[in-house]
């Protein structure tokens, strides 16, 4: 795993068996919004802090 900070984002890049997942964490407000890409694949999450 390799994980840097790029323009405020967090970019957590993991390969393994000639697969590579990359991960990008970006803070805003209260919201952290998160998107996993695998290939073709796009997973987005996103997080509120509870007040």
């Amino acid at each position: 795993s390799l994980i840097t900070i790029d323009g405020g984002k967090m970019v957590h890049v993991q390969k393994w068996d000639g697969k590579e997942t990359t991960l990008v964490r970006e803070v805003s407000g209260n919201a952290l919004e998160l998107t996993l890409t695998l290939g073709d694949v796009v997973s987005t999450r996103s997080y509120v802090k509870a007040e």
